[in-house]
């Protein structure tokens, strides 16, 4: 027996036996796995994107694995609720599960299912997948904090039943540990309802930035907030960035390109989310049971022009930051940088921490870690011949300090990011569900 699809009128595509013809021995065995995410966001586009990514490597036509998987996926809306069709049949769910009536369904259907929402309906047994919230909210805040503002502010999500909203909780932290104040906040469904038309708080909005105090640095929930910011700012005659630096906690690549500025936005690794979502639906499908979330960590930030780069106003902070710089492959400590610029231990730490959100080993760690991403991405170079330029202790630490950050070894990093020749295709994501670090590559 084989599996055809047909169309079936009013109902979408219906999975039907037929006999395989002249006796061809029997195909692996097929899972149908249903991908139910919004496509009319990058955000889903790059998690559906993951997931095949998974799908070609393991469960492929060219792959070693004992099944191949075929993915439903269907054209959603950013605002539909998502559903698992009636007369869909398959084998595990991946999805954004938001609502008790998906929970229901998937209970009732007693399929594996992952969740990559960062919502988690109370009562749900459903293993998670999603973006490390608070790692987002504190890279926002070292972000906004390094462009020199010295007032912060938060636009946040739009009502969500069940939602709890880590970015800001992590965001308001970060500032504060930093010897800034609590940001003001901005919720768009307290000024108005939230079924009604979100341009409606266009003037409300526009009246709240004008009264932050200048330069402010904002951070938005999402993209959709991003833009509204920006066009709220507009309105106000505000100038986006030198007056309000706007970053979004969430990147769509549509939206970022026509925000005027462009929108500056926070890389929640969705195809990373992906990829990783696909894995734990494989490790659910052998009889694996559900374990605590899985957090993705953020890829960094994609910068546009909706936020100052580079700008850090205090002279000090330059001056340590272009010592480090010039010195990443020296064995540098705080005290002996304080002594190298003639000042206490204590007032660099707390020019550091007001300037950049955290104190100069840490910075120092970080550019080393920048200057080896750049190699890995730009030359041929060993990992021990990087690990000498920029100064780490040896090459574990470089490994466990990068796969913390973005999830790959070096060797997975130089494939995933190198720039291909023109005309050449992109590489896939690598396997990365290894729970140990394993070998240096």
């Amino acid at each position: 027996m084989h599996r055809t699809i047909k169309a079936a009128s009013g109902s979408g595509p219906r999975v039907q036996d037929s006999e395989r013809s002249q006796g061809q021995p029997s195909a692996s065995p097929i899972k149908r796995i249903a991908v139910l995410v919004e496509t009319s966001t990058s955000w889903g586009s790059l998690i559906v994107a993951g997931v095949s990514d998974y799908v070609k490597r393991h469960h492929g036509r060219h792959s070693s694995g004992g099944s191949r998987w075929t993915l439903y996926v269907d054209t959603r809306g950013y605002f539909e609720m998502q559903e698992v069709p009636a007369w869909w049949k398959g084998e595990g769910v991946i999805a954004r599960v938001n609502s008790p009536l998906l929970v229901q369904q998937i209970r009732l259907s007693q399929l594996p299912c992952v969740n990559v929402s960062q919502i988690r309906v109370p009562g749900a047994s459903i293993q998670q997948v999603t973006s490390d919230q608070r790692q987002i909210g504190q890279l926002a805040a070292e972000t906004l904090i390094q462009t020199g503002a010295r007032h912060f502010a938060y636009h946040g999500p739009p009502a969500r039943p069940f939602y709890e909203d880590l970015v800001y909780q992590s965001f308001a932290e970060k500032l504060r540990s930093s010897g800034f104040g609590t940001p003001a906040r901005f919720d768009p469904d307290r000024v108005l309802p939230s079924d009604s038309n979100p341009h409606d708080t266009l003037l409300p909005l526009a009246d709240w930035i004008s009264a932050l105090p200048k330069p402010s640095g904002v951070l938005t929930w999402n993209f959709l907030g991003g833009q509204r910011v920006c066009e709220a700012a507009c309105f106000a005659g505000i100038d986006v960035p030198s007056q309000l630096s706007v970053l979004s906690a969430d990147y769509d690549q549509l939206v970022s390109d026509i925000c005027e500025p462009g929108l500056t936005c926070i890389d929640q690794s969705p195809r990373l989310v992906g990829y990783l979502a696909a894995a734990e639906l494989d490790r659910l499908m052998s009889g694996g049971a559900v374990e605590s979330p899985k957090l993705v960590n953020p890829g960094g930030v994609i910068w546009k022009q909706s936020v100052l780069s580079g700008h850090i106003v205090d002279d000090l902070v330059n001056v340590a930051i272009g010592y480090l710089q010039s010195r990443l492959n020296h064995d540098i400590d705080t005290e002996s940088l304080a002594e190298h610029l003639g000042v206490s231990r204590r007032k660099l730490e707390l020019h550091f921490s007001r300037s950049v959100g955290h104190g100069p080993v840490t910075h120092l760690q970080r550019l080393r870690l920048d200057e080896a991403c750049r190699l890995l991405c730009e030359t041929d170079l060993l990992v021990k011949q990087i690990v000498m330029r920029t100064g780490f202790r040896n090459a574990e630490q470089l490994q466990r300090l990068l796969k913390a950050k973005t999830g790959l070894t070096p060797s997975q990093y130089r494939q995933s990011h190198r720039r291909p020749p023109a005309g050449a295709v992109p590489p896939m994501v690598l396997d990365i569900t290894s729970p140990s670090p394993g070998p240096i590559e």
